[in-house]
């Protein structure tokens, strides 16, 4: 049996054959020369409340400088009516067709090198495109595959985002502030690599951070910040966030403003802040292992995000529950913030699984 599922496939031209072929999803611009590097991945989609965890790996590859070295050929894992590829002008006037791009970025910092993943979830075949991303660090002997996720919570934008962490290494767990989760039930492609990589004996640690769920289509900063400095405390990684604290500074700042033109909308925010207030006060903030996605949150009790406030358990349409505010600052179909009819917290119910 193969170590990575899905990389073999028979001919099917001669069914009958029992040759097999070796099936590649993996173009390799270049092998970069590399010392038994971390390899630091993200998934927009389901994975990635606030766009948080795709924003932290950006940032890392654009200060790392990191170069673009391979990718993941989209053609056998998306659904192009689902994750539709998009066309824009080059020069003025060439058409590109630019389709859901995996791809690989090398980078050295100092005495340690790094491999930075930018992902899509796909649609299609989790386990072939898992083990695509396992060939790469067999390829390139990762020592450490850390997988970053996002989901959203009933947190509020105010307070520093809660960031927990999951791994099957003791050694992970056993750092100060880390304790294992201890969540069942459905996951996203960050918890299908993440087991694979254990299948095949790759160390992982998968971080992830609690994004306020009533800020569903915002890029949210400071959720990437927070997913950058437990990546930098825990892996020693050498990682400047003194750009990205600035955007998180106004994001918060701009967000703030924006709702506090809406009553409703800040009476709620203020309620998760004392909520937050009195369960530090008697919870031990926590790295866990539960994510959600931009499309549909969903909560625990008892699991990762309970150390802070409970994830909702529907998704976020800006009324019903509490108002979702756009990256525009506006809840609504235009205009600012508008008030809704009630403020509730969503009923307890799963988080998403890693």
């Amino acid at each position: 049996m193969d170590k990575h599922p899905g990389l073999r496939a028979r001919d099917d031209r001669h069914p009958a054959s029992v040759q097999t072929m070796r099936v590649t999803h993996l173009d390799y611009r270049t092998r970069p020369e590399l010392s038994k590097p971390v390899m630091i991945c993200a998934f927009g989609g389901w994975n990635d409340g606030g766009e948080a965890a795709t924003t932290a790996v950006r940032t890392l590859r654009s200060q790392w400088g990191a170069r673009r070295f391979a990718e993941i050929d989209p053609e056998e894992f998306f659904d192009f009516q689902v994750n539709r590829p998009t066309v824009r002008l080059v020069e003025g006037s060439t058409r590109r067709v630019d389709w859901p791009a995996s791809r690989f970025f090398s980078a050295r910092i100092n005495d340690r090198d790094a491999i930075v993943f930018v992902g899509v979830e796909p649609n299609l075949r989790w386990r072939t495109y898992a083990g695509t991303i396992l060939q790469v660090c067999s390829d390139m002997d990762v020592s450490l595959l850390v997988t970053l996720g996002a989901f959203l919570a009933d947190v509020p934008h105010t307070r520093p985002a809660p960031v927990n962490a999951a791994s099957e290494d003791e050694d992970w767990l056993a750092k100060p502030g880390v304790v294992a989760a201890r969540y069942e039930g459905p996951t996203g492609i960050v918890g299908i690599v993440n087991s694979a990589a254990s299948r095949a004996g790759v160390p992982a640690l998968s971080l992830w951070a609690a994004a306020p769920h009533y800020l569903p289509q915002s890029r949210n900063p400071k959720v990437a910040l927070a997913l950058l400095e437990a990546l930098r405390d825990l892996t020693g990684l050498e990682i400047d966030t003194g750009e990205i604290e600035l955007a998180a500074r106004v994001f918060e700042r701009e967000v703030s403003e924006a709702i506090e033109e809406d009553g409703n909308l800040a009476a709620y925010v203020r309620r998760l802040e004392e909520a937050s207030e009195t369960m530090g006060a008697t919870t031990t903030s926590r790295p866990c292992s539960t994510r959600a996605a931009t499309t549909s949150p969903r909560s625990s009790s008892g699991s990762c995000a309970s150390t802070t406030a409970r994830p909702r358990t529907e998704p976020l349409r800006g009324s019903g529950g509490a108002p979702a505010v756009r990256r525009d600052g506006t809840s609504g179909a235009g205009g600012r913030p508008r008030d809704v009819e009630r403020v509730r917290s969503a009923p307890a119910g799963r988080v998403h699984g890693f």
